[in-house]
């Protein structure tokens, strides 16, 4: 009978951690089999781990029992991984046969004396607490006898079986009465041992002798010794340590030849957490020196170089030779956690400092090193960004003034066209030479003047620096034709082509599409045509109205990030609506290798953001380059409800507040949405409730007010716009002013988009004094600068977008002073709205100035819904 044994199956009767330990026991060859070959069915072995361990196997039909004497007073269910080694040697011998030779994975057999470990682990297991057994140890020769008195039984046991057993005398004695022998007695060593690590260096490796000291008497564990009542727990420990750290026994000592365990070993010894009673370490002179403990202080100082096109990282450290600087850093960049210098002293990377030069050093683009010096070179654009919050490298204080050089500065003479010429202010000529400065540099930028400023017209003098090639601007629908009308007028050498019409005419054209032409299309376009438009490579590429990009994940942002263009501008008057986030979707559009992701970029403060998109984005205000641009002064009408509308108000607020509020979870979308709906309905009911209430009769005090205002402007010489969200707002409006017979405009998203140009520029013409007008289909874009009286009926979540419709009329041209009417309802979620507005307005400013930002959450719509004063005076 001969069952065959495999890792697997030793493996099944083994837990994880005692068969990783039974193999480290046979690669280490500290397996000794008494005779075996394969066949045999009773195996004897030993097994050298913290003590000497005899294990018993006896071979079944169906697989194997076995024993170890490694004491634990209750047997385990699975073998132990003495068991596990000499399992595994066993099965070495039924595949390979007897090993011979110095490659012998099983040692030969030393002769040891049987015990009875085992045998004592069951006969302990059988006493309890009832009938006190009477037990007496003592000595023969070099063997421990226990004999039961009482069950008149004698047994062989080892020393460490013994001394594991001294440790729980207590247990022991709560099942016994227990008497040592006088001699037994006269061997047992006393108290906790002084361990102590003698370390020298001998023929290239680190040779190690332990010795455990218990009062005078010294023991060194690979040697025989007959004192017992030792710290097996605590010796075992260290040894534990001494061979995980990669020693080997080797006559009477340890040795350790590789030098990445010496580095682990010596930082261990220097650690404050590897504590194993009462530590002595003795070291020579040369380990001395070895030991990495310092202290080291990294520096790398950051600059540029002349074309600020490379970054420069040069490092230095206290204490380390210049010569050797660079095979330090180079120890560094291939991520090491030590490097050993010359004379034999290891440098541990293993600390802050080194692990944040590290991390930098991962997140570098395209990075090489200097042959000759400790220095990093990396493409700069792509990896300023990783010298953000990086407080510990050293930026050269003048690092970011070149680059506001860079953006500030003259660059390389810039001449313009005649026609363009005489239209430029010298501010515009500065964004201008911004934009062809970063070109220049490979750069890509966001021009963010406030509204009104004219972006246009310096997006196309920068197209004129340039010599012929292709060019595409992407802008909403409605401002096409005004790209086409400034271009036929400030370049007119230049080819225009509108990407228009139906998706076949669009790709028709692309698939002939010219070396040379200026090529506008919308978003909505361009996002269906990708396809056709990833196959050309454009030399310069503009986003005008780029907040269309703010939201990284949509289809359109997505989409864009694929157009192929050497040059990248995005044109915005509102780079930030809502939060910083707005920022960084444009530039992942435009310049995607300039900041990091998102996440990082989250956490960096609003001053880091500021300083550090300084040198790619240009905003000016009007009060700072239009000194003499007429003022706009922005004042607030407020009417009251009429009784029938406070009624309907009251009655929609407590609806909104019984059934939403009670039950409102932030976190769910749907909840937010009828939030979102419930506060739609009383703005409604505040601008006209007939926007949704069927055949309502009552009054609409706000109507009346604007049809007031509009009466009194119009007889002072004013011509007025009036902006409104809502189209059906807008028709009853129209309905009004037609009864009256006073002529105006109408402008929304169902006009014409070939109309709309031709609306304003009649409009400038004087041909009427009143223009309606959707916010979101004409608040960007439209030049009617002719008007100077804007009224905005009703309010909007975000005052940037209020803003651009202010300044449809408040920009380059204006004559007069632009007075803008905002409309609210005392009392009511408008009044409050605006209140909200004028802490949001300061988001723009949190990232261009010092300011920090104050967005709109859901608990502030919630405070929204506070009862107003006529209806708690109404309960009264």
């Amino acid at each position: 009978m001969n069952y065959g044994l495999s890792e697997r199956k030793i493996k099944q009767m083994s837990d994880t951690y005692a068969f990783r330990r039974g193999k480290r026991y046979v690669a280490a060859k500290k397996v000794t089999l008494r005779n075996y070959q394969s066949g045999d069915l009773l195996v004897e072995a030993a097994v050298q781990g913290e003590d000497l361990f005899t294990v018993t196997v006896r071979v079944k039909e169906h697989g194997v029992d076995a024993g170890c004497n490694c004491p634990s007073l209750a047997m385990d269910q699975s073998f132990c991984g003495h068991i596990v080694a000499v399992l595994l040697a066993m099965h070495h011998v039924q595949v390979y046969g007897t090993p011979g030779g110095n490659q012998s994975l099983i040692r030969p057999f030393a002769t040891t004396r049987q015990t009875e470990d085992a045998a004592v682990t069951a006969y302990l297991q059988t006493l309890s607490k009832a009938e006190r057994a009477k037990i007496r140890f003592d000595v023969n020769g070099s063997a421990i006898v226990m004999e039961s008195i009482t069950a008149q039984q004698r047994f062989i046991i080892s020393p460490m079986y013994f001394d594991r057993l001294l440790q729980r005398r207590d247990h022991l004695r709560n099942l016994a009465d227990v008497w040592l022998s006088p001699p037994l007695k006269q061997r047992l060593v006393s108290g906790p041992p002084t361990v102590e690590l003698a370390l020298d260096r001998e023929a290239g490796g680190l040779e190690l002798l332990v010795t455990f000291s218990y009062q005078g008497v010294r023991i060194n564990p690979l040697q025989e010794t007959n004192w017992l009542g030792r710290d097996v727990s605590l010796e075992g420990a260290v040894l534990r340590y001494v061979t995980e750290s990669g020693f080997l026994e080797r006559n009477g000592r340890y040795r350790l030849e590789e030098e990445a365990a010496e580095y682990q070993f010596l930082k261990g010894l220097l650690d404050p957490r590897v504590v194993y009673g009462e530590l002595v370490v003795q070291v020579t002179e040369s380990i001395r020196q070895s030991l990495p403990n310092g202290p080291f202080h990294p520096r790398i100082d950051v600059d540029t170089t002349d074309r600020l096109d490379w970054l420069t990282f040069r490092f230095s450290m206290d204490g380390i030779p210049e010569v050797e600087l660079k095979q330090v850093l180079q120890s560094l960049v291939t991520r090491k956690t030590y490097h050993r210098l010359k004379n034999g002293q290891f440098v541990s990377f293993e600390n802050r400092a080194f692990e944040q030069l590290q991390r930098v050093f991962r997140q570098l683009e395209a990075a090489e090193q200097d042959q000759l010096e400790a220095v990093l070179r990396a493409p700069a654009l792509p990896n300023l960004k990783h010298l953000v919050g990086a407080s510990f490298l050293h930026v050269h204080k003048q690092l970011t003034e070149r680059w506001l050089e860079l953006k500030n500065g003259t660059g390389v003479y810039l001449n313009f066209p005649e026609v363009l010429d005489r239209h430029l202010y010298p501010y515009q000529r500065a964004g201008i030479q911004f934009m062809a400065n970063l070109a220049g540099h490979d750069g890509h930028g966001i021009l963010a003047d406030e509204m009104g400023l004219g972006k246009t017209i310096q997006a196309i003098g920068y197209l004129e620096t340039l010599p012929p090639g292709r060019v595409l601007i992407v802008a909403p629908a409605s401002l096409l034709h005004n790209w086409q009308a400034e271009l036929t007028r400030f370049a007119p050498t230049r080819t225009v082509h509108l990407l228009t019409g139906a998706r076949k005419h669009r790709l028709d054209q692309i698939e002939t599409v010219p070396a040379d032409g200026i090529f506008l299309i919308s978003y909505p376009s361009l996002r269906a045509d990708m396809e056709a438009h990833q196959a050309v490579e454009y030399d310069v590429v503009i986003f005008d109205e780029a907040q269309h990009l703010k939201n990284p994940a949509s289809q359109t942002a997505v989409r864009l990030r694929r157009i192929r263009a050497k040059r990248r501008f995005a044109l915005t008057g509102t780079p930030l609506e809502n939060r910083t986030d707005d920022l960084w979707s444009i530039f992942r559009v435009i310049f995607p290798s300039l900041l990091p992701d998102l996440q990082t970029f989250q956490t960096w403060s609003h001053d880091e953001i500021k300083r550090f998109i300084r040198p790619f984005l240009m905003r000016r205000t009007k009060d700072e380059v239009l000194q003499d641009l007429p003022k706009k002064q922005i004042v607030h009408h407020y009417t009251d409800l009429g009784p029938t509308q406070k009624k309907l108000y009251a009655s929609y607020l407590a609806k909104l507040q019984l059934e939403t509020l009670q039950h409102l979870d932030e976190t769910k979308r749907e909840d937010r949405i009828k939030l979102l709906a419930g506060l739609t309905r009383l703005r409604q009911i505040c601008c006209d409730p007939a926007l949704f209430v069927e055949d309502y009769t009552g009054e609409s005090t706000k109507l009346e007010r604007l049809l007031t205002l509009i009466e009194e402007k119009l007889a002072a010489g004013h011509r007025i716009l009036i902006f409104s969200q809502y189209t059906k707002m807008l028709a009853r409006i129209r309905e009004r002013l037609a009864a009256q017979q006073r002529a105006h405009f109408l402008l929304t998203g169902e006009t014409p988009v070939e109309d709309r140009v031709a609306l304003c520029e009649r409009f400038n013409a004087g041909e009427v004094d009143l223009f309606l007008i959707s916010l979101k289909a004409g608040g960007t874009g439209l030049n009617l600068a002719t008007a100077d009286t804007v009224i905005l009926y009703d309010s909007w979540w975000n005052p940037a977008v209020e803003q651009q419709a202010a300044d449809r009329a408040h920009r380059l041209g204006q004559q007069s002073p632009v007075e803008v009417i905002k409309l609210l309802m005392t009392g009511t979620i408008e009044e409050k709205m605006a209140e909200l507005q004028d802490r949001k307005a300061t988001m723009i400013d949190a990232v261009l100035s010092d300011q920090k930002p104050d967005i709109l959450t859901i608990r502030e719509l919630v405070r929204l819904l506070d009862s107003p004063a006529f209806i708690d005076s109404a309960g009264e």
